[in-house]
């Protein structure tokens, strides 16, 4: 769980090397990330959606919209069983949702 969270705090650009300050939210540095709904809207963000992300199975809602992110979405994201709300939009995303999201 702590390498997954400093990879979205160093994706955030949010917190320290130790993952111990952050400067935004919704990064939880600390290792007690074990909320449903995680908004990275309008950050910024670009590249590929990391693979990691899949590892969060407890998301309901991911929010991903109005970044520059690019490529298809990782198989791994097919792990958010629970997942009920995905906001892609406003970026250049391409292919198709993993089959495995219930949405």
């Amino acid at each position: 769980r702590t390498a997954l969270l400093l990879m979205l705090a160093s994706w955030l650009g949010g917190c320290d090397a130790a993952g111990t300050v952050c400067s935004r939210e919704p990064a939880a540095c600390d290792g007690t990330f074990g909320g449903t709904d995680l908004y990275l809207h309008g950050r910024g963000l670009g590249g590929n959606v990391p693979s990691q992300l899949g590892r969060l199975t407890a998301l309901t809602t991911l929010a991903l919209h109005g970044n520059r992110l690019s490529g298809s979405l990782p198989s791994q994201l097919g792990l958010l069983t629970a997942l009920t709300t995905l906001y892609l939009h406003g970026n250049d995303l391409g292919g198709s949702l993993p089959s495995q999201l219930g949405l």
